[in-house]
């Protein structure tokens, strides 16, 4: 009966970690794809904001066309904000304008300090499943007998 019993805690304990791994490596995989897609939004912004500064004032940009510079931002502010789409459309009519341009300046300014932030939080989340594999809760418990009662007797999941 003892190497029944055995097997089965075997079992059960590879299913937990088969599953566990599978959850650390999906909650691995999410924060680096959010982390990508921030960095890239940041570094989207700050080439924009670089565009936009070169812009001259008169009919004609200094150094880049006006078609893609208004594309570049539409997208951008479509993927970060919630403007209504008639917003969209007047940047094309006001690109022209300094003011304006110094207001969108300001506007892709604020979303790399706050796609700096994120980024800068997410890299410091180590705790739950993204915690270091030796650090974790799980591992902890299956190394530790004691505070493996401990989490048995518990109804609490970070032991």
């Amino acid at each position: 009966m003892a190497g029944e019993l055995s097997a089965l805690l075997g079992f059960s304990l590879l299913t937990m970690l088969y599953s566990y791994t599978r959850l650390r490596g999906a909650a691995m995989a999410t924060r680096a794809a959010v982390l990508d897609a921030y960095r890239k939004e940041q570094a989207d912004a700050s080439r924009l904001m670089a565009r936009l500064k070169s812009y001259a004032d008169g009919p004609q940009p200094l150094q880049d066309d006006q078609a893609s510079l208004v594309e570049g931002l539409q997208q951008l502010i479509r993927g970060s904000s919630t403007t209504p789409t008639d917003g969209l459309q007047e940047i094309e009519e006001r690109i022209k304008d300094q003011p304006f341009r110094r207001g969108l300046c300001g506007y892709l300014n604020s979303v790399i300090r706050r796609d700096r932030t994120f980024v800068q939080q997410l890299g410091e989340i180590r705790g739950g499943v993204l915690a270091p594999l030796l650090a974790n809760p799980i591992t902890a418990a299956l190394n530790d007998p004691d505070r493996r009662r401990q989490c048995f007797n518990r109804d609490r999941m970070d032991c």
